[in-house]
């Protein structure tokens, strides 16, 4: 049984950086992450009318789908749990050019608290938080634990020197704009919204498979364009909440950053892979999806 290396990831001046870590085995992270899936109490994948269309070649870009990934449905009523309200909320707040500096306002501020508050009180993020609080990788106390996350996801960093242009949430459940293509972007909710604006066009499948267990979720690989920006592939799971990929993430970011996580979602073994974004001797997630 492999197990993880003991490496220091300080946050904040709150995060552990003692240094006693436990190791984290594969049968652990396999364990936890079918726990995760199972308790998503706000799973809507049932809900949803999915369209996977053709399947595209591999090294082409052309619209093998006629219709929509995710068709429309009672949106208000299966998209009003507080962590997906959150959400949405920050859909109005960045720049997606990575070419241009992010503001931060004082309202998208209390946004970040509030949707960090809304995942913190849900069952996936606190099974994350006690397993790696007791493996020594996150502080024990739940406010410090909350400004570890904070910075993890929303603190700024630059993938243009001199600029605060990105952030790991930005980046993963958002999507951004480099050199005239679409980078990042893992989050079927996001993709849902712009699909209703008519703001991105579906091109078919690269690759998917159903996840089934005691919820039911898709992972699937494919092309798509935003306005005219194309990004030749991605990859998302669809119909998770909020809560279960940010679990997922955080999880797989402490215990096996920069390489391959297996985790167990249902009745199929993922992968997920973490970057890690090094800036001024702090850690954070440069991007986190699930590989297919």
């Amino acid at each position: 049984m492999r197990v993880a290396t003991v490496a220091l990831v300080c946050l904040t001046a709150a995060a552990v950086c003692t240094g006693s870590r436990s190791p984290i085995s594969d049968r652990e992270i396999l364990e936890l992450s079918a726990q995760l899936f199972d308790s998503d109490t706000n799973n809507v994948y049932d809900h949803l009318d999915v369209n996977t269309g053709g399947r595209v070649p591999y090294g082409k870009s052309t619209d093998y789908a006629q219709a929509p990934l995710l068709e429309p449905f009672n949106a208000t009523r299966y998209l009003s749990a507080p962590t997906y309200t959150a959400l949405v909320n920050f859909y109005n707040n960045y720049e997606r050019d990575v070419n241009t500096n992010e503001r931060h306002t004082p309202e998208e501020h209390s946004e970040q608290v509030h949707f960090i508050n809304k995942i913190t009180e849900t069952p996936a993020i606190n099974k994350v938080k006690q397993f790696l609080s007791r493996k020594g990788y996150v502080p024990s106390s739940v406010n410090s634990f909350k400004r570890t996350m904070k910075a993890l996801w929303f603190d700024f960093y630059g993938r243009r020197r001199g600029k605060l242009t990105s952030s790991g949430f930005e980046h993963v459940l958002l999507g951004e704009v480099k050199n005239r293509q679409v980078s990042g972007f893992h989050n079927w909710v996001y993709f849902y919204f712009l699909e209703r604006k008519n703001q991105v066009n579906y091109l078919g499948y690269k690759k998917y498979k159903l996840i089934r267990g005691r919820n039911t979720a898709m992972v699937i690989k494919f092309p798509f364009k935003w306005d005219t920006y194309l990004k030749p592939v991605t990859s998302m799971l669809v119909g998770t909440s909020p809560e279960v990929e940010i679990s997922l993430f955080t999880l797989c970011f402490y215990a096996r950053p920069d390489r391959n996580c297996r985790v167990k979602l249902g009745n199929q073994q993922l992968v997920l892979k973490t970057h890690t974004y090094r800036s001024g001797g702090r850690s954070m997630i440069g991007s986190a999806y699930v590989d297919l």
